[in-house]
């Protein structure tokens, strides 16, 4: 089982964060543009689980990833499983024709920057705004993060549901 835990918080300024980060040494890794597919049954029994199950195209890469139910934690925990498939629109069609269909997408720009081998996402979200994420890994502590967010001066205000959930919320009538 692999456990993803990570940091994701809400900035109001991309650029004076992407301007800080490099203040502080951080070098840009990548560049890249992902389109997530979150789906579900028609009776939505992943989401009313605490589970998801996405389609990530990037680029000319497509993963399946599920992500179990989040765990009380400090920060967003939860089993996640993940794999490089084919073919997205190929993906997509079978499970639709198994009953699983597309509920929500999430488009997002990501630049990825690292500085003392912790990794930092910065993410441009349509509809939601701009935010970051760091992955806490075995070798980075959880006081490590918690002090480049306080380097960066960003408020420790930790986001435990995916951009997805927080989609849907903004889509409810």
């Amino acid at each position: 089982m692999v456990m993803e835990r990570e940091v994701k918080l809400r900035i109001e300024d991309y650029n004076s964060l992407v301007r800080e980060l490099k203040r502080l040494g951080a070098k840009l890794k990548s560049r890249r543009e992902q389109v997530d597919y979150y789906l579900d049954f028609q009776d939505n029994r992943l989401k009313n689980s605490g589970s998801s199950l996405r389609i990530r195209q990037e680029g000319g890469s497509c993963y399946i990833t599920f992500k179990g139910k989040l765990l009380n934690d400090e920060v967003k925990s939860r089993e996640e499983l993940e794999t490089n498939v084919g073919d997205c629109k190929v993906v997509l069609d079978i499970l639709n024709r198994l009953g699983i269909a597309n509920k929500i997408i999430v488009k997002k720009e990501r630049e990825s920057y690292v500085l003392n081998e912790i990794i930092v996402e910065v993410d441009k979200v349509e509809g939601l705004g701009n935010f970051i994420e760091i992955e806490i890994v075995d070798q980075i502590k959880l006081q490590n993060v918690k002090k480049l967010v306080n380097d960066l001066k960003i408020d420790w205000m930790p986001i435990k549901v995916g951009y997805a959930d927080m989609l849907s919320e903004i889509m409810k009538p």
